[in-house]
């Protein structure tokens, strides 16, 4: 599947050249604006894997273009280009989501480096906010097996707990579920996007704990 890519300079040669290098690359499907209004409009309108902007362009600059995607857009990608670079801009740049910060004149080789990297890194992200979800909905409360009062007590409990930052004790025999229901609870509460820890602290002598 090609990866949609905005080109956005109000330099036409810049444009013609940038379009004309990343379509050489069968992957891409590259597509131009003049600025950050007509860049918005075509983000609005599809779908875009990548965008590539200049930062000084009459109107709203590249900066202001990247603040404004990352706001409405945030996974779409942004790479900066400019003829005026410094470390400090760069920093910015990144503080503000963009993915890479490219000096002008870009040689094509850095540019194809650049693009590849953004895009795998976006595909790493994608792929484990998907895991992230799959997780989240494997554990909803719902989904947990028991339906007689006792269990449900013990839901409602823990639903009310996962939403605290309060310690909590599972106890039960062996097989009733309490990792199950540990899992539950993390992934019910603020730390979901944390990782769970499991230890086996029957394996661990009691000095070592």
């Amino acid at each position: 599947m090609q990866a949609r890519i905005l080109i956005v300079d109000d330099d036409r040669a810049v444009r013609s050249a940038l379009k004309i290098n990343l379509s050489k690359n069968n992957k891409y499907l590259v597509e131009t604006a003049t600025n950050a209004m007509e860049a918005i409009r075509l983000l609005s309108e599809s779908t875009v894997d990548l965008v590539l902007t200049d930062v000084k362009m009459p109107g709203e600059s590249g900066m202001t273009l990247l603040r404004k995607i990352k706001e409405r857009w945030p996974d779409v990608p942004v790479v900066i280009m400019t003829g005026f670079g410094s470390v400090e801009d760069a920093v910015e740049a990144i503080k503000m989501g963009a993915s890479d910060y490219l000096i002008k004149p870009v040689t094509k080789d850095a540019l194809f480096v650049v693009i590849e990297k953004a895009l795998e890194n976006n595909r790493i992200r994608s792929e484990l906010n998907d895991l992230r979800n799959k997780v989240v909905e494997r554990y909803r409360f719902g989904n947990l097996i028991g339906n007689n009062a006792k269990m449900r007590e013990i839901y409602d409990l823990a639903s009310h707990v996962a939403c605290t930052s309060a310690t909590v004790l599972v106890q039960g025999p062996t097989g009733t579920g309490k990792e199950l229901l540990a899992h539950a609870i993390h992934y019910n509460s603020d730390r979901k996007n944390r990782p769970f820890i499991r230890v086996n602290c029957s394996a661990l002598p009691e000095t070592l704990l």
